[in-house]
Parts: C-alpha cells; structure tokens; sequence
C-alpha cells in the first residue's frame, strides 16, 4: 500500500527534528546558537560537570545523585535517574563496564535499580514501581517516564555527537522535571 505522507513531507519533518536535536545538543554543550529562537524543550536549565575519565565520571555522577537526594526538591528524594548515553565508539563491554562502575559507586550509599538492558522485558516494569532511590536505566529505556532529578551521564565531547546520540541526550534531558545535571565525559 502506498505512503499517504509524501517523501517531500517526510524530508521536511526528519530535517526539523535534526535541527531541533543539533540546537539542544549545543545549548546543553553552552555553545551560543547562530539565531535565536525558542526553546527547544520545556524543563530545568541543565547543570554541566566535566570528568576526566571514566572512575572520575563515576565520582562526578555519585556526587549530582547525593546533592539530588540531600538538598534537592523533597519530593526528589527517592525519585533521581541516573540516564546513561552510548557513544558511537563505545564497545558494548566498555558501556556495561563504565555503567556497572557507576551503579556501584551509587549502591555505597543508595538503593538502586538498574534497568539498563534493552532486551530485559520487566526493565520498564521495574523502573514504574520500584521505592528504590535511584534508576540507572538508558535514555531510551526511560522514554515516557518523568522524573523529579536526572542526571546524564556517558556524554563524550557534544560537539562531536552522532544524530542518534543527539536524539538520545535530548530525550534523556527531558525526562528532568525539577533539576537537571550532565556529566561529560571528556577524553
């Protein structure tokens, strides 16, 4: 059966939403766009921390969790995402390592639910009724739910961000409702 939408309106849709991705992506990364315009999204102005390698990543992350958790918006408490981003270049191993690196730096001090495999299908589940104080869960796997904390974590250099990366960080960043911080990994 044919498309009833034309290629040309199909163009026109993906080419607005890489522009809206490409602009987020620099306004988190604090680049200052060639033409102002509206706010791509709607929500809390994100908090940038840099890390120097993966352990430092680990420390920045748990560090953005307990000011979450402990000065935070009370109703924050028992509600902070840690959302995690893959790069291009990032083997799978390498990104259980790096998240499995965080989940134990935040268990020292927190419960935590980890619903970071995609294939796992109970991860959502999970994620909807757990009492636990902390999520690490991919960005995607966390579309459609809101948070009152998030925190970004596995960002390389925004500027060098893949369309789909970009698409990720975006839907990553929107799930914050009152405070926002991302990590960015810088290598």
């Amino acid at each position: 059966m044919p498309s009833l939408v034309s290629s040309a309106s199909r163009a026109r849709h993906h080419r607005r939403h890489r522009q809206r991705d490409r602009g987020f992506a620099r306004d988190v990364a604090g680049y200052p766009r060639a033409v102002e315009a509206e706010a791509p999204r709607d929500g809390p102005v994100p908090t940038l921390v840099a890390a120097a390698s993966p352990e430092e990543e680990a420390r920045r992350v748990h560090e953005a969790v307990e000011h979450a958790c402990v000065v935070g918006n009370p109703a924050a408490a028992g509600r902070v995402a840690v959302l995690l981003l893959s790069s291009r270049d990032d083997r799978r191993d390498e990104r259980l390592r790096r998240a499995a690196r965080i989940v134990d730096r935040l268990r020292t001090t927190r419960t935590v639910t980890w619903a970071n495999d995609p294939d796992d299908e109970d991860a959502r589940l999970r994620m909807a009724t757990t009492d636990d104080e902390v999520v690490v869960a991919s960005a995607h796997l966390a579309k459609g739910f809101d948070f009152p904390s998030v925190v970004v974590a596995g960002l390389g250099e925004p500027q060098r961000l893949h369309p789909r990366q970009r698409a990720a960080l975006y839907v990553a960043c929107t799930r914050a409702v009152d405070e926002l911080q991302v990590v960015i990994l810088k290598r």
